[in-house]
């Protein structure tokens, strides 16, 4: 079965079978959307529901998989991925050599899912990390680097990294130097994560009050005060914007100016966390916004020279594609492109342009060194649209891609790949005839990674050893347009090992199975 989120469908049958499920499902209905399998299995004991993987369909041939990871991505860069491991563990994959290098799990009974909160720095990673106090949850920030875990704040949270600088709080709000491991106490008080924002050049900007400064080179200065209540501010090293609440959930978008502040546009801000978007993104001297009614607003733009320029045009509300843990940054390209969102589909805009329909709103977009990049659970796509130039791989991302096997041990069907994940899913750039340009689920037994592959381990609070036969829950599967020459039988053969081990797994395993998203 098929669960479809935010269907008002219960599930949708894809396949039967009396002694296997052998068969190709074709998934191009659900084209955009993002599905739980559930297998439904009738034995001479009983009949269970095994909760398989969570896919993304998507079958827009733009994206092309250039990378993947066993769990869900967090962050990437041109030779990492840090991404969630087993629901409870962040790691980092070397995407030359494919090793993967565990930083830290978090303790019982927590566990990491889409609102995580991690970024890779030039060394290593930072990362919020549940845990438990004496008066409740609290969130420790921790640096991993050069092999070592550092904890940064007992208690405290991340707002951004940018170049070599984490801004993050703790006892108070602090300025790190990724390069010269020192930090700097900039304020007394604890900001929560929407309150101060870093950008590359080490500029630090922060709301105290009702009055909003910027930071650099150990020297605070005020910007401006404001007899409304503020926040938000986000900086690219040129520009800072911040928000201000003129009315009952009315907001205005500011840009901070040397004569005072400059309206932008009036429109709702989401929360912090999670999937949620922002009012406007920076960078490069150029400000993308939100503009209109409540519930129409569209995308505008403001040049570096002060221009501003109408970039959506629907009768529906758009909103700006802002990655998960990178709000306010990554969404526009070094030539004033916009990639924002339209629902149900993701655009790329420009000034005196239509907007390109690039895929469906799953995921999320990010500009990195000279390339559009989509972010779909445990899958890297590139945006091949040809408006950014070629791009590049970023990164090698490939690997030998050893070749899975089947053994079984101890009666519980597992799968050996060289001790790689299995990969769910055929990527493909283009869509093929065969499934009139439709997406299709092939579950294939390639590796993720190649022979060679290993796990490097650093200091970890707990264990976080995955159970034999457990295939990776974390993430979810990125589905693209079927690889032409695939072998069925293959296909076949996976798919119905994948459910003898899930069934095998239920029944061997008194533990509850748990989907990529960390429910039950």
């Amino acid at each position: 079965m098929a669960d479809i989120h935010g269907s008002s469908l219960d599930s949708v049958e894809i396949a039967r079978g009396t002694s296997a499920v052998d068969t190709v499902v074709d998934l191009r209905a659900f084209d955009g959307k993002t599905v739980n399998l559930r297998f439904t299995v009738l034995d001479t004991w009983a009949s269970s529901f095994l909760q398989g993987a969570t896919v993304h369909v998507e079958g827009s041939p733009l994206l092309t998989a250039v990378d993947d990871a066993p769990g869900r991505i967090l962050d990437f860069d041109a030779s990492r991925i840090l991404f969630i491991n087993a629901e409870t563990e962040f790691a980092v994959l070397d995407r030359a050599t494919r090793t993967i290098t565990r930083l830290m799990t978090v303790p019982y009974p927590y566990w990491l899912n889409a609102s995580s909160r991690a970024l890779l720095t030039r060394t290593g990673a930072v990362m919020e990390v549940p845990g438990v106090a004496s008066t409740g949850v609290r969130t420790a920030v921790y640096e991993w680097r050069d092999g070592a875990l550092l904890r940064l704040a007992a208690q405290g949270r991340i707002a951004f990294v940018s170049g070599d600088y984490l801004a993050y709080s703790g006892s108070g709000t602090y300025l790190r130097n990724l390069a010269s491991d020192t930090d700097e106490l900039v304020l007394s008080a604890t900001l929560d994560p929407v309150s101060f924002d870093v950008a590359e050049s080490g500029l630090l900007t922060y709301v105290d009050g009702r009055s909003l400064y910027t930071h650099m080179a150990g020297v605070s200065t005020l910007l401006l005060r404001s007899g409304d209540e503020i926040t938000r501010p986000v900086t690219d090293g040129l520009n800072v914007v911040f928000t201000k609440r003129v009315d009952r959930n009315v907001y205005q978008p500011l840009l901070a100016t040397p004569s005072g502040e400059l309206p932008l546009g009036v429109a709702p801000v989401a929360q912090p966390a999670g999937t949620d978007t922002g009012a406007y993104q920076l960078h490069g001297g150029y400000i993308a916004f939100l503009r209109g009614a409540y519930r129409s607003e569209q995308v505008w733009l403001r040049t570096p020279t002060g221009e501003q320029h109408q970039i959506s045009f629907f009768a529906a509300a758009s909103r700006l594609d802002d990655p998960p843990g990178r709000l306010g940054h990554d969404g526009i390209s070094d030539a004033g492109e916009v990639m924002f969102l339209n629902p149900p589909k993701r655009y790329l805009g420009a000034p005196g342009a239509a907007p390109r329909e690039i895929s469906s709103q799953l995921g999320h977009a990010r500009w990195f060194q000279g390339a559009w990049y989509v972010v779909m659970g445990n899958t890297l796509f590139r945006v091949d649209d040809g408006s950014s130039g070629t791009g590049g791989e970023g990164g090698s991302g490939g690997g030998a891609g050893g070749t899975g096997s089947f053994t079984d041990d101890g009666g519980m069907t597992s799968f050996a790949g060289n001790g790689d994940a299995v990969r769910v899913g055929s990527f493909a750039g283009a869509s093929s005839t065969e499934t009139g340009g439709g997406a299709r689920i092939d579950v294939s037994s390639t590796g993720i990674g190649g022979a060679g592959s290993g796990v490097s381990t650093s200091a970890t609070v707990g264990s976080s050893e995955r159970p034999v036969g457990e295939p990776p829950m974390s993430g979810g599967c990125a589905v693209a347009a079927r690889q032409p020459g695939l072998d069925r039988a293959l296909e076949a053969v996976v798919l119905a090992t994948l459910a003898l081990a899930m069934a095998a797994r239920a029944r061997g395993d008194r533990r509850r199975p748990r989907c990529a998203g960390g429910r039950p």
